[in-house]
């Protein structure tokens, strides 16, 4: 049985850490402005305590996503021109482009083995799911629409990727399976449903969330 609850959308991009020097959810990754610039990654206790700046970089930042084990953060950044997937390790070092294409990259999400990376780009003239390896090879087209689809988000298992889509001439929320095959649309409302995010595996009900725009509601086919 597949459970859906939608809730008002919210404009805070964080992360919780999974793993950090072997403490499970002590570190939380954020985009922030307060240095005055156009977007920083920062990390902090899950207290709020001890803010750190891990970019330092003029450019925007933005979009956190932790690796499964905690050891590396994938995030997006305009310091190419572009918007594009890079990753770091959790402590700032080693900031790397994995997408390196001149097109819009965003809101990179790890698969749970943190083999690959999905993401959003524009590459094809319309924004896709996209999913590459980790280190950012191979990058292949998932949804093929010319609607636009964003906010990829895999399930525990891996085997499904939710996402929301304009294909149905609104912001609905869909999965399909890891490779892209079987498109479906679980919401079927006319308010905007958008930026899907699974409950963790905990037997056999899956449980989606995603915020829609002034709405809340339960799905359940």
């Amino acid at each position: 049985m597949l459970k859906i609850v939608l809730c008002f959308s919210v404009a805070v991009v964080l992360a919780i850490g999974r793993y950090s020097e072997g403490q499970p959810g002590n570190k939380i990754a954020f985009s922030s402005f307060r240095d005055g610039r156009t977007g920083e990654i920062y990390v902090m206790g899950a207290d709020g305590t001890n803010p750190v700046n891990l970019t330092n970089h003029p450019k925007s930042e933005r979009y956190p996503a932790w690796s499964p084990d905690g050891k590396k953060i994938a995030f997006t950044s305009e310091r190419g021109g572009n918007f594009e997937i890079y990753a770091m390790e959790a402590g700032g070092a080693n900031q790397v482009n994995l997408t390196q294409d001149p097109a819009i990259e965003r809101y990179p999400a790890w698969s749970p083995d943190g083999k690959r990376i999905a993401f959003t780009s524009e590459r094809d003239g319309n924004f896709e799911i996209y999913a590459m390896e980790a280190d950012g090879s191979n990058p292949v087209n998932l949804t093929h629409n010319p609607a636009d689809d964003e906010s990829p988000a895999w399930s525990p298992d891996g085997k499904r990727i939710a996402f929301s889509s304009a294909r149905d001439g609104n912001f609905e929320i869909y999965a399909i399976e890891a490779d892209g095959s079987n498109p479906v649309n679980l919401t079927h409302n006319p308010a905007d449903d958008e930026s899907p995010a699974w409950s963790p595996m905990a037997g056999p009900t899956t449980m989606v969330e995603a915020r829609s725009w002034g709405q809340m509601k339960t799905n359940s086919p």
